[in-house]
């Protein structure tokens, strides 16, 4: 039996089993692009897992894209913008970032303010996947 992702937040108490569904949220779309489905409710712990996943993705890469599902997360809490600007920028082979949000304003602002923190050109936020996709072919 899988687990299932909840719209809760996850912590250091998370069984294996939801620290590898976790896990499993970070993907090899092709051979140049990485895709994180971002959780619904992130924390600190969650982006760390992430990051673990990338890391182990894109070891032997030497350059890689990241695509970055918004569409069913919340607006990330400061910590959690925090940890995100502090372990990405540890990723010298990621050369470009896209994120699509599927909606609202705000997520769009809050994702334009981390990826500027992270990367300061070639990071771009969209509304759909599919316009999202078009910047990394």
């Amino acid at each position: 039996m899988s687990v299932q992702i909840q719209a809760r937040p996850y912590g250091p108490e998370s069984t294996a089993e939801e620290i590898a569904a976790i896990k499993s949220r970070m993907t090899l779309l092709s051979p140049k692009v990485v895709q994180w489905e971002e959780m619904p409710v992130q924390t600190p712990f969650t982006v760390s897992l992430m990051i673990e996943a990338m890391a182990e993705i894109s070891k032997d890469m030497p350059e890689f894209y990241l695509l970055v599902d918004l569409s069913k997360a919340n607006t990330p809490t400061q910590p959690v913008r925090a940890a995100l600007v502090k372990s990405m920028s540890n990723f010298k082979n990621l050369t470009r970032i896209v994120c699509y949000t599927g909606r609202n304003f705000l997520l769009n602002v809050a994702a334009q303010f981390v990826l500027s923190a992270v990367m300061q050109s070639n990071a771009w936020v969209y509304k759909t996947r599919e316009d999202a996709l078009k910047v990394l072919t």
